[in-house]
C-alpha cells in the first residue's frame, strides 16, 4: 500500500481527494467528508477501488503543487513524450468580490482532471474508473448516458473520449498530442446529486 505521506491532497472545503504517486485517486468521499467513499484503495489495495490515469507502458513521474495553490500537477515521462496531469477542485467567488475577499468563496463541487501533452510524440494513455461505493460493500451499477457519460447515484463521469463499461469498471485508452487535451473527470453537485463530468 502507498504510505500516507506519499499522497497529495486536493479539496474544496467540503470533500477531498488523495492522489497517489502514479496519478491515481485512491480516496474520495462524495459529496462531503462524512459521506461513504467512492474510491477507497487507501484502505484495501485489491477491493478498495480507484481512479487511474497514466501512460500505457513504462513511465517516470515528477509531482508538485503549482505555486501556493491546491492545484496538483503530475508529469509523466515516457520513452516517446511527456504528458501533464493537473488535478484540482473548482472553488468560486461572487462576481463582485475583491481579490482578498475569502468570505464569499463557495465550493462548486467540481473535480477537474486535465491531461495535456507537453513534448515529444503523442502519448498513449489509459483511464480506469474503479468505483467501489460504500466502502466496497456494493458494486458500481453505472447507467450509460452516452459513449462519454456514465452515472451512479453518487456521481456522473463525463469525458471527451469514449469509455466502455465492463463488470462495473469504466475504461478508456486514448492518445494525447499537441492541442488535444483530455478532460477525464470533473464533478458537479446539483441538489443532493453529485455529478462527475469531463468536457
Amino acid at each position: 500500500m502507498t504510505p500516507i505521506k506519499d499522497y497529495a491532497l486536493i479539496g474544496n472545503c467540503e470533500t477531498a481527494a488523495l492522489i497517489n504517486p502514479a496519478g491515481g485517486i485512491d480516496w474520495l468521499c462524495l459529496p462531503a467528508f462524512d459521506a461513504a467513499p467512492l474510491f477507497n484503495r487507501l484502505l484495501d489495495d485489491e477491493k478498495g477501488g480507484d481512479f487511474l490515469i497514466h501512460p500505457v507502458g513504462d513511465f517516470d513521474v515528477t509531482r508538485r503543487y503549482i505555486d501556493d495553490s491546491a492545484v496538483f500537477e503530475t508529469r509523466f515521462f515516457t520513452n516517446t513524450g511527456i504528458v501533464r496531469l493537473t488535478d484540482f477542485f473548482v472553488i468560486a467567488r461572487k462576481g463582485d468580490a475583491r481579490f482578498y475577499d475569502f468570505t464569499s468563496l463557495h465550493p462548486t463541487s467540481k473535480l477537474v482532471r486535465l491531461i495535456e501533452w507537453e513534448s515529444g510524440a503523442p502519448v498513449a494513455m489509459t483511464l480506469r474508473v474503479n468505483a467501489r461505493p460504500n466502502y466496497a460493500q456494493q458494486p458500481a451499477h453505472w447507467k450509460k448516458q452516452s459513449a462519454t457519460a456514465f452515472a451512479l447515484n453518487e456521481a456522473t463521469i463525463f469525458t471527451n473520449v469514449p469509455m466502455t463499461e465492463t463488470g462495473g469498471d469504466l475504461t478508456a485508452t486514448f492518445k494525447v498530442g499537441r492541442d488535444q487535451p483530455v478532460f477525464p473527470s470533473s464533478t458537479t453537485q446539483k441538489g443532493d446529486r453529485f455529478q462527475t463530468y469531463s468536457k
